[in-house]
């Protein structure tokens, strides 16, 4: 793969990168922490645009939302104060499920949400935040993180499309969230996750997203779920409901790593357990 990469460039603006995008006709490709290129994970490239000097690597927040940069490594996102305690923890908690610490100062935001695999942590957590990706091209737009999700993100953004950032509203009011793993070593792949956040109205739930990975393709909203559980009360009969429709009713395939019915009975388990964690931190 990298034997045949016969051009590079590391333009200072990301209109400039944009550029030459266009000229490499879907042959050149962004270059951000590296880690796909390595493990030849890139497809038919002959040239790489880094963004590395496009100023990308920001973590901001404001009054009303989060930004961060597609180049902020997710080392990055561990290690910011902001990052650390926004949505009760829950990108912290995602975040540090991703690889060693050797990988997390090499993979990027951007990289992660646009060279997804199914066992990847972090978009199902973004998933549940409701993000918002801004994206430059020929013309600058912005997409929900769930709408780039609707197929492979490659599929969905052209070949002059740069991720620039990913935009986060600062939840409101009392809510909770809570992210889930599990795996056969604490940082092996993922044999599913779960993500929950849950705005609560005194004892009624107000609000909820929940969100899986690992299970199939592409990380996904269980609207059925929580459409099942807005504007009710939250008991644990409730809960036990919800989460034996989900082991039920979710689609998922056997691998090498586990059975078919392994992984039902994990959604079930894992989800009770997020929907709880998320009550509890309400």
């Amino acid at each position: 793969m990298l034997s045949d990469i016969r051009y590079y460039s590391s333009p200072l603006r990301v209109s400039d990168a944009v550029n030459e995008l266009k000229k490499g006709k879907g042959k050149w490709a962004v270059f951000a922490g590296g880690t796909s290129a390595v493990l030849g994970r890139m497809g038919n490239v002959s040239g790489f645009i880094s963004l590395k000097n496009c100023g990308l690597d920001h973590i901001t927040q404001s009054r009303t939302e989060l930004s961060i940069g597609s180049m902020a490594r997710i080392q990055d996102i561990l290690e910011n104060k902001a990052a650390q305690k926004f949505a009760k923890g829950l990108l912290y908690k995602a975040s540090y499920r991703i690889g060693s610490t050797l990988n997390r100062n090499l993979i990027t935001l951007g990289g992660n949400i646009i060279q997804i695999y199914r066992w990847s942590d972090l978009p199902v957590a973004l998933l549940v935040l409701d993000s918002k990706v801004n994206v430059k091209g020929p013309a600058s737009r912005t997409l929900k993180f769930s709408d780039l999700l609707k197929k492979h993100p490659k599929t969905v953004l052209k070949y002059t499309d740069i991720v620039t950032e990913v935009r986060i509203k600062s939840p409101s009011g009392v809510f909770g969230t809570e992210f889930i793993t599990f795996s056969k070593t604490e940082f092996d792949y993922a044999l599913c996750n779960v993500a929950v956040f849950i705005q609560m109205n005194e004892k009624k739930c107000k609000d909820i997203r929940i969100a899986f990975g690992a299970l199939q393709p592409l990380p996904f909203r269980a609207y059925k779920l929580e459409k099942m559980m807005k504007n009710k009360v939250i008991i644990d009969e409730l809960i036990r409901e919800v989460a034996e429709e989900a082991s039920k009713s979710t689609e998922v395939s056997s691998d090498f790593r586990a059975s078919r019915e392994y992984k039902k009975h994990l959604i079930r388990v894992l989800l009770e357990r997020a929907i709880k964690g998320a009550m509890k931190s309400a």
